[in-house]
């Protein structure tokens, strides 16, 4: 209801607020899975408003979700490969972009196993990956810090931070975990029952 959220290249911002605040419903909308009653999405001014999430990828946005939805039964290089993939680039291509996703995170001693049988953390991280290797312009994370223990929010973070200084992306932080979003983002907003508190 009215909220307002913009995201600069290069900025980390973030998202709060409790369970039913909204949150999941305007990462849908801005994702394009769902559609809104009144207002606009754009990126840098063009206008996404009727585009799928497929062309919304290819116009720079990404997002990862709060299940990860990895292929389990793929390897973790496979997993990512998609992520490139996603945006229409050749397989070649897809493959480098990958690679370099994967050398990024610290995911290479990792590639070849399958994905399901990861440990939740690096679960996350290559969810992060796959979005990473669409290269895109905005990523929006869903709670990525969501069933992490006190040892894996450390390498979250870090990772956040490569990813920021690496490709410049601009990126939206929706998390519950305070500290997370104090250490990651250079402002935040807070959302309940719909509406931006600030």
């Amino acid at each position: 209801e009215g909220v307002h959220i913009d995201v600069q290249p290069g900025e980390t911002v973030g998202l709060l607020g409790p369970n039913g605040a909204g949150k999941t419903t305007l990462v849908n909308i801005i994702a394009g899975y769902e559609v809104q009653e009144a207002g606009t999405v754009d990126i840098d001014g063009a206008p996404l408003d009727g585009l799928s999430p497929e062309k919304r990828s290819h116009a720079g946005l990404a997002r990862t979700f709060q299940s990860g939805r990895l292929f389990n039964e793929l390897t973790v290089a496979e997993n990512v490969v998609l992520g490139a993939m996603g945006t229409g680039v050749p397989t070649k291509e897809a493959n480098a972009r990958a690679m370099q996703a994967l050398e990024m995170l610290g995911l290479t001693d990792v590639m070849t196993a399958p994905a399901g049988g990861l440990s939740h953390g690096l679960s996350r991280l290559v969810g992060l990956a796959r979005a990473v290797s669409a290269r895109p312009r905005y990523l929006i994370m869903d709670e990525p810090a969501a069933g992490l223990n006190d040892h894996e929010v450390p390498a979250l973070l870090e990772a956040l931070g490569k990813v920021r200084t690496e490709t410049g992306c601009g990126m939206l932080l929706i998390e519950h975990n305070v500290g997370l979003v104090a250490d990651a983002c250079s402002r935040v907003f807070v959302l309940a029952s719909g509406a931006l508190l600030f």
